[in-house]
């Protein structure tokens, strides 16, 4: 009996010493990865998310704010925070590109019950998958994200015009000056094609006295932005960045992106076709401030066909004010270089707006310059200005 006691205690002794060599491993591995200045960050995270999640709201508890917000994440990095949004029930969160600029994962953040202290789990690491400079885009994973998530869905209608888009309600949710989960409402004031805006390091917007040498080092880091946007009136400020805007319905129309220093009302959101784009996999490269000078320092031909294929140019795409959309066209319509301007042009249609509706037809007989011009904007020319003598004003108007 006391040999088989001993038998049974040696064999206890060795399972639990066996337990506490796995337990030891774990904890060597535990210790060699615990970093306290992460678990600070984290708990200071927790505590912002919590300080400014506090407030209740009265009414209908299944108002716009109550039915949406928890499709919008706090995104931080140890550089700042910012907005973003869910679009699926895996939780990929889409941003903008300089809310996580210079790193490969960031921290999301999904919203807790009103009132409730964001727990540990509520904070998500996540690996930023795809950016794209150009338009200000970023699309990130959260690792391990919460059940039952709310996404923000895309409407199946959405067109990229003034009829569409134009009057719509624009319905924000983000977290403006670290207000977290702060919601406004407006509308679509209007719609920009290929809008452009700049965006540039910390260096160059703290004024910082800088070299001749540092300054084209900053602007070569500096990114030129392009991209199809929605001008909306909602009130926007830093933090709302990567947030959505959304329709009555609670669907997608586009990423907070930027807005108009000391303007309350004139901010942009990256429209909802360039974000599917960019999610298709269509990314552009990037074109940095210093290139964009040296590109627009004159008037380019962004284009040249030549339809018969007989060697000659027969139209020209053009950009008359530097900034790589086409507001011009100079067409040889008879595929004869002897008749039109000295050229061989026979009439350049200009579109000074950049709608892809020409708005003024010029050309050329003997010494004399005729211009048609479409006052409404429907296709069809109203005025004719004739200029008989080349000085550049015209001599004759009248209807057509």
């Amino acid at each position: 009996m006391h040999k088989l006691f001993s038998q049974i205690l040696v064999f206890v002794l060795i399972i639990s010493n066996a337990n506490a060599f796995e337990i030891n491993k774990l904890i060597e591995l535990r210790n060699s990865n615990f970093n306290l200045d992460e678990v600070i960050k984290l708990g200071d995270v927790l505590e912002n998310v919590h300080k400014n999640n506090s407030f209740k709201f009265r009414g209908n508890s299944e108002n716009f704010f109550s039915q949406y917000a928890d499709g919008i994440v706090a995104i931080f990095t140890d550089e700042g925070t910012g907005s973003g949004v869910v679009i699926n029930d895996e939780g990929y969160v889409v941003t903008n590109w300089h809310v996580i600029e210079g790193f490969d994962k960031a921290k999301v953040v999904f919203r807790p019950p009103i009132g409730a202290k964001a727990v540990p789990t509520a904070v998500h690491k996540a690996d930023v998958l795809i950016i794209d400079e150009t338009r200000d885009l970023a699309l990130l994973k959260p690792l391990y994200p919460p059940k039952n998530i709310t996404y923000i869905k895309f409407p199946k209608d959405y067109e990229f015009t003034d009829e569409y888009l134009v009057s719509q309600e624009a319905h924000c949710i983000g977290h403006p000056e670290g207000f977290r989960w702060t919601y406004t409402k407006g509308i679509v004031s209007q719609i920009r094609g290929q809008e452009q805006w700049s965006y540039y390091t910390d260096k160059i917007t703290s004024e910082a006295a800088l070299s001749e040498k540092e300054l084209d080092e900053e602007l070569s880091k500096s990114i030129w932005h392009i991209a199809d946007v929605l001008q909306v009136d909602c009130s926007i400020n830093p933090g709302n960045s990567g947030g959505p805007i959304m329709n009555y319905k609670g669907e997608l129309l586009g990423i907070n992106s930027n807005f108009v220093e000391g303007s309350q009302t004139l901010n942009f959101a990256i429209a909802l076709h360039e974000v599917q784009s960019f999610l298709d996999g269509d990314i552009i490269e990037p074109i940095s401030v210093k290139e964009k000078k040296s590109i627009v320092a004159e008037f380019k031909i962004l284009e040249r066909l030549d339809y018969n294929e007989d060697g000659l140019v027969d139209t020209l795409f053009m950009d008359l004010n530097q900034n790589l959309i086409v507001d011009a066209y100079y067409i040889d319509d008879d595929f004869d270089v002897s008749t039109g301007n000295e050229y061989g042009f026979d009439y350049v249609l200009l579109d000074a707006d950049e709608n892809e509706i020409p708005e003024a037809k010029i050309y050329w007989e003997d010494k004399t310059q005729f211009e048609e011009y479409d006052i409404e904007q429907d296709g069809e020319f109203d005025i004719l200005m004739i200029d008989y003598d080349e000085d550049g004003e015209y001599d004759l108007v009248q209807r057509l």
